[in-house]
């Protein structure tokens, strides 16, 4: 094929234009997860909270879980405690408050801050 002149903004909506399909791919897969993530951890606990008169409730995520592995991977975060805040501000848009903390199992802590060891992701969730 030909490109006719080459220039950088012609490279550069080249470059756009063949990433655009992959990108794509990586945010459903990401969408896809995090439904999957609240639909399974967080709303079952809201709706129990609200029916029982709360104003909050807590979810814990295991972060072996495979859909919270496939945001991790499919997302290109360096840490899981990215995937925590995507979490937060996902859950953020729909009017939930959100704390997060890990768990730490070496203490047995839940902690405010990612530790390396962290097996479970725990939001508060107020309304």
């Amino acid at each position: 094929h030909v490109w006719g002149p080459i220039t950088a903004a012609r490279a550069r909506a080249v470059s756009v234009a063949a990433n655009r399909p992959r990108k794509r791919c990586e945010e459903i897969l990401r969408a896809a997860a995090l439904a999957a993530l609240i639909a399974k951890y967080v709303h079952p606990m809201v709706v129990a909270a609200a029916e029982a008169g709360h104003v909050y409730c807590f979810s814990e995520i295991p972060t072996g879980d495979i859909a919270f592995q496939a945001i991790f991977e499919g997302s290109g975060a360096e840490t899981h405690q990215e995937i925590g805040t995507l979490l937060a501000a996902h859950l953020a848009m729909d009017g939930f408050e959100v704390e997060l903390r890990y768990h730490d199992p070496e203490y047995g802590l839940w902690r405010g801050f990612w530790v390396e060891k962290c097996n479970r992701l725990r939001l508060t969730l107020m309304w």
